[in-house]
Parts: C-alpha cells; sequence; structure tokens
C-alpha cells in the first residue's frame, strides 16, 4: 500500500474516532496536526503512565519474554513460535 492509499484508510467516517498514544518525542509537533486532519482525536497519556495504555505495554512484556527464551530446536520450530506472536 502507498502513502496516500493509508491516509485515504485513515480519513472520512470510516477512519478511527482517537488515537492513543504516548508522550514520545519521536511524533514531533506536525503529528498530532496530521492525526487532526484526519478527523481523528489524539489522546495523550499522561507523564510517565505506562498504565494508560496497558495493551501496548502487554505487547513490550510479551516481545520481552519471547526474546529471552531459549531458540526452539531447529530454525522450522523456531518460525513456528514466531508466527503465532
Amino acid at each position: 500500500m502507498d502513502a496516500a492509499a493509508d491516509t485515504r484508510s485513515l480519513s472520512g467516517p470510516n477512519g478511527p474516532a482517537y488515537l492513543l498514544r504516548d508522550r514520545d518525542g519521536c511524533y514531533g509537533p506536525d503529528f498530532g496536526r496530521l492525526v487532526e486532519s484526519f478527523g481523528t482525536e489524539e489522546v495523550v497519556t499522561a507523564p510517565r503512565s505506562p498504565w494508560q495504555n496497558g495493551r501496548h505495554e502487554r505487547m513490550h512484556l510479551t516481545l520481552k519474554k519471547e526474546a529471552t527464551k531459549p531458540a526452539a530446536a531447529n530454525v522450522l520450530q523456531q518460525q513456528a513460535a514466531l508466527m503465532t506472536l
């Protein structure tokens, strides 16, 4: 999908009503204006409050646990395990 198709899928009546995000500086000041231009409300979590975005934090915990597990017996088993994430 190209960038134009990505932006079309985010705008209009079928676009998301809101976007929950943390205060990471990687977003920059233009990000909020872009989200607003799609008609989506930007909801920013409080500083130092990871519990306000539990699904995202749970994903990080799962990735950390899976990354520290020993590798599978062979490459095929390891690939199968990774596909379940």
